[in-house]
């Protein structure tokens, strides 16, 4: 497991933060997005500029099985929110790209002051963060269970055996 990586709970999260400072700047206005998964994000960006997407951004990448158990619960997620309204995802479902390794976020959006479209790359998420699905919490639950048994033990013993300046 990375540094890097997110479970879907805390990506539902970091999303609904992006969206509710309108990405990382107060003077955008996010208008509208989408939520999809892909394996080719050069296609996916050059599929959604077509349909006049402002920009398109890798949100996290993983298993092709944990990505496409992800993407309706996100969905499902953001349609529930305030910004349900926003969403482009008609519904929560597991269509598509069986093989698709990377979710994203198109949007829509202006600037406030002049009303113009945000322009490509204007927008940042922090970084396309890998998601752990059932395998990775089974990894991070043996790591902290290791970790916890371990640091059990040491207590134990240093309980239980006399310090050396004792003796």
């Amino acid at each position: 497991m990375t540094v890097n990586s997110i479970t879907v709970k805390a990506l539902q999260e970091g999303l609904l933060i992006w969206l509710r400072t309108n990405g990382d700047r107060r003077d955008v206005c996010i208008d509208s997005f989408y939520i999809g998964k892909t394996e080719n994000m050069d296609d996916c960006k050059e599929r959604h500029h077509a349909e006049g997407y402002c920009d398109t951004i890798e949100i996290a990448h993983g298993d092709a099985s944990d990505i496409k158990e992800a993407e309706p619960i996100i969905v499902d997620c953001l349609l529930r929110s305030k910004f349900g309204n926003k969403c482009n995802n008609k519904e929560p479902n597991t269509k598509g790209n069986n093989d698709a390794d990377k979710l994203y976020i198109a949007y829509f959006a202006h600037y406030k002051e002049s009303g113009e479209a945000v322009e490509e790359g204007e927008l940042s998420w922090p970084n396309s963060f890998e998601l752990v699905g059932k395998k990775g919490m089974k990894q991070i639950s043996d790591y902290l269970r290791q970790s916890l048994e371990k640091d059990t033990q040491q207590e134990w013993l240093e309980e239980v055996l006399p310090d050396e300046d004792e003796e």
